[in-house]
This record gives C-alpha cells, structure tokens and sequence, in this order.
C-alpha cells in the first residue's frame, strides 16, 4: 500500500482535515522532488486535497487546486 492509497482511504473515512495536511505535505514534497511522485499520482493527490478544501467550503481555493489538477493531467497526456 503506498501513500496514495492511504490518502485514499483517508477521504473516503471522512477525514477531510488529515486529506488536506497530507496531501498538502506530499504536494511540497513532490515539487522540491518532481520524480516522487508520477503525473498521474500528483494529479490524484492535487484532487484529494481539493476535495479536502472544498469539504471546508474554501470554495475559490479548492477550484484553483481543482484547476491545477487539470492542467497537471493535461500536461502529462500530452508528454505521451
């Protein structure tokens, strides 16, 4: 089981503020080390954390990292 996974399960309980710290953690992470992390992993933590966000009715911060997500997936398809 990888981190991933545990964020994974982390959201699905419901535990929208331990989603949002570490995804956040593992977000930093993966930009001072961009091979952590492959593009479709950053795009579904980028996702976690914004669901984690919106879950907190930030509502203009999480579709900033909703938008981020996307451009994130949409870069890396076009890389193939």
């Amino acid at each position: 089981m990888n981190v991933i996974d545990h964020v994974r399960d982390m959201a699905a309980a419901g535990l929208h503020s331990n989603v949002r710290i570490m995804s956040g953690l593992l977000l930093t992470m993966s930009n001072n080390n961009p091979e952590l992390f492959s593009p479709s992993q950053k795009y579904q933590l980028l996702v976690y954390h914004a669901d984690a966000i919106f879950h907190d009715k930030e509502y203009r911060n999480a579709a900033c990292k909703y938008n981020m997500g996307t451009a994130a997936e949409e870069s890396s398809q076009q890389n193939f």
